[in-house]
């Protein structure tokens, strides 16, 4: 609920408990049903189209800082505009996109 816009407490409240009463499984709390379901199509119909030239990988972690470059990774110089959350734009070296473009397949 960091990044969630204030709103009137009992409002949130009602809305909250409608929406927990509707839940019968206490583990969808943590991880939604739709989200559990394997679905090894769908996975090979996305991968058929991600290409070095249409990706790009989001990174998220506590352990990155504003302040300088850590063990986790690069620092962070840009800050998003709505919440000052800091972040980082890199983009991938043209050698690194040639060698996943030209990687072997396993024959597994």
């Amino acid at each position: 609920f960091k990044f969630k816009e204030k709103e009137d407490p009992a409002n949130y409240a009602s809305t909250i408990s409608a929406q927990m009463a509707r839940v019968t499984d206490p583990r969808d709390y943590l991880d939604p049903p739709s989200r559990r379901i394997y679905n090894q199509t769908l996975e090979e119909e996305i991968m058929a189209h991600i290409t070095p030239d249409n990706f790009n990988m989001y990174i998220s972690s506590l352990k990155l800082s504003p302040d300088s470059i850590t063990v986790y990774g690069p620092q962070l110089t840009e800050k998003e505009k709505w919440y000052n959350t800091p972040y980082r734009n890199l983009q991938i070296e043209q050698a690194d996109i040639t060698n996943w473009e030209n990687v072997d397949l396993d024959d597994d």
